[in-house]
């Protein structure tokens, strides 16, 4: 009877496998069957468990918690190797989750606790210390993250030496985000109290430090020259030597944790708006999506062009893209500000893991992804990447047209998937015609024009031409501007008003056409002209609304994308319109009466008057470590 109900238990789990695997197949980003499989999965701990585990992390490399889940799957069936080397495979995809950081941990010291070996230079020790250091610099400014300095810090009180516990102590004294930095701060002075200088700090910090005070009192006045040659007869030259190498390490220490405190007042307002921190398939709320944007906002105006910020606002783009990986408006800020303040290499590899990785469906990012391309000179991998759009489009073209044309609303779904394959026809002409290939661009625009899917569209409607139209006054405009064929643009347009005579912007198109022959000027010429109005127009001083500006800044931008030959004028038009939109206006349009900013924390209110270095009540005698603290924090949500 036993063995009876277990065939049938394992015939139902299969059945359910199959059926849900099928549905995977099927589609791909459906979040909730994956779930459902993974949980099925997870109950037979088997080869094909694995793999299914494999197939959705590749597919949702953010899910802390799947990758935890996927770990231990593989402890039990491959061996501890095997684990490490899945966590190892989890920090990297997601680097900022503290949750992941601690089983990571806690797995490194339950696997190799009685496996010390102090001959290794590579002892459980030395590579438990490695990644809770590690873990630190990557969450350690986390609010969330109390319990792993609490874990690091007792294992050096353990297994360390006060050099270590230091180093630890000043390391969370820069970055920490839970809000005990005064306690910790107490703790530290404590601790070099109960200990030698030359015991907290190696003979290069000592020499560092050494260094640096010397620097800072080069311009003592006389008196305190003579007032030193008497401490060196009273205390002894080494003596005065350690305590001068103790004072500049409490110093810079205090002025890292007084820097701290500041920058966590001034930020408090955004970090109270943030609900969720991890990645979830559903969608994230108004409010948290508004705050993210204020924050960043905010953050890369208190940078501007200061190189020693630019981290900081790295670091608040990628905590913002855990929770919003799916919105593609975060990749392309994060993109178009790299490019400004960081690299264009280092642009296209933010836009590179988007439009490959975490949005591959949206045609919109792998069109700026060949902009990148272009930009950094790869120019075969561009032209690529713009022919791989346009067939994407085209086939979803194709399918709209045979599967739905009876049915309104996919009328207007096949509407905008003509619109994407017209965008990328025209974005694709541009690229070949600044690479001065211009029969590959007249051939882009031919395509289209030549094509026979456009019939179901509502060629009367005057108040906005079809794609056809669209592509065919493009198409125009380059005869005439770039091949300096007046006849062939005509014949262009004439064309495309004997399918279209009811089409207002095609005669609009038509007249502009002949308008334009009154000017005898270079092309060349007129383009400088017309660049150096835009750029008076929206100079800072200029007297133009806000709305009116964002308007001209839309025409500039359309400007620079079919008139100007490098694909530089375009992405730098592009990222100063971004900037301008989010300091201006918020998500829904509206003015804002000011830009984003950090408020402006007084001394006083920012950082608590400083104590001295040693407080005269304190416990001279302090344990090498610190006790486990309760925290009372969120636990983190699982995305199943």
């Amino acid at each position: 009877g036993d063995e009876r109900l277990e065939r049938e238990g394992i015939v139902r789990w299969m059945s359910s496998f199959e059926e849900l695997s099928a549905l995977v197949e099927r589609d791909g980003w459906n979040f909730a069957v994956w779930t459902k499989l993974l949980s099925v999965a997870e109950a037979e701990a088997s080869e094909r468990a694995v793999a299914t585990f494999e197939a959705f992390l590749v597919r949702f490399p953010l899910c802390f918690g799947y990758w935890c889940k996927y770990a231990d799957l593989v402890f039990q069936a491959q061996g501890a190797a095997a684990a490490a080397e899945v966590y190892e495979r989890a920090v990297d995809a997601v680097p900022l989750s503290v949750e992941l950081w601690k089983s990571y941990c806690a797995f490194l010291e339950k696997t190799e606790e009685g496996q010390e070996d102090s001959s290794s230079s590579s002892s459980p020790s030395s590579r438990l210390r490695e990644a809770y250091e590690r873990a630190v610099d990557a969450v350690g400014f986390d609010r969330m993250g109390g319990a792993l300095w609490d874990a690091y810090l007792d294992f050096e009180a353990t297994r360390g030496t006060p050099e270590t516990v230091c180093g630890a102590y000043r390391r969370l004294l820069r970055v920490d985000g839970t809000g005990r930095v005064d306690e910790m701060w107490h703790r530290f002075k404590l601790l070099c109290r109960a200990y030698k200088t030359s015991e907290l700090m190696s003979p290069e910090d000592a020499a560092e430090f050494s260094a640096k005070y010397k620097k800072e009192k080069k311009l003592l006045a006389a008196e305190d020259d003579v007032e030193r040659e008497k401490l060196v007869k009273m205390a002894g030259f080494n003596e005065l030597e350690e305590q001068q190498r103790l004072e500049q390490m409490l110093r810079e220490t205090e002025k890292a944790k007084n820097d701290l405190i500041h920058r966590r007042v001034t930020r408090q307002k955004f970090e109270a708006g943030i609900r969720r921190w991890y990645f979830h398939a559903k969608p994230v709320d108004d409010a948290q999506l508004q705050n993210w944007r204020d924050y960043l906002a905010a953050e890369i105006r208190d940078a501007g062009d200061d190189q020693t910020k630019f981290p900081r606002v790295v670091q608040l783009f990628e905590r913002c893209l855990v929770p919003c990986a799916l919105y593609a408006e975060f990749w392309l800020s994060y993109a178009l500000w790299a490019t400004h303040r960081l690299s264009h290499e280092e642009a296209l590899a933010i836009i590179a893991r988007a439009s490959t990785k975490f949005l591959p469906q949206r045609i919109d990012l792998l069109e700026t992804l060949a902009h990148f391309l272009e930009l950094v000179g790869r120019v075969d991998d561009a032209r690529q990447v713009h022919a791989t759009v346009y067939e994407r489009a085209r086939r979803l073209v194709a399918t709209k047209g045979k599967h739905h044309q009876n049915n309104n609303d996919d009328k207007q779904s096949g509407g905008h998937s003509q619109k994407l394959k017209c965008a990328a026809a025209v974005s694709a002409a541009n690229f070949e015609r600044r690479q001065g290939n211009y029969a590959a661009a007249l051939d882009a625009y031919r395509d289209v024009l030549k094509g026979g899917d456009f019939d179901h569209q509502n060629e009367n409607d005057d108040d906005d031409c079809s794609g056809r139209d669209f592509v065919a006054s493009h198409c125009a405009r380059f005869q005439v501007r770039v091949l300096r064929d007046l006849d062939a643009a005509r014949r262009t347009l004439d064309d495309a008003l004997r399918k279209s005579p009811a089409s207002r912007k095609l005669w609009i198109a038509r007249i502009q056409l002949e308008m334009s022959q009154i000017y005898d000027e270079r092309h060349r010429v007129v383009r400088d002209n017309v660049t150096a109005v835009y750029e008076r127009g929206l100079a800072p001083d200029s007297s133009l609304s806000d709305d009116a500006k964002l308007d001209l800044w839309t025409r500039y931008l359309y400007f620079v994308e079919n008139y100007h030959d490098a694909i530089s004028a375009s992405v730098d038009v592009r990222r100063r319109l971004a900037d301008f939109r989010r300091e201006r206006f918020d998500d829904l349009g509206r003015r804002r009466p000011f830009p984003p900013h950090f408020p402006e924390i007084a001394p006083e209110q920012a950082t608590p008057q400083a104590p001295d270095f040693w407080d005269d009540d304190a416990d001279v005698h302090v344990s090498l470590g610190t006790q486990q603290q309760q925290q009372q924090s969120n636990s983190m949500m699982s995305v199943a």
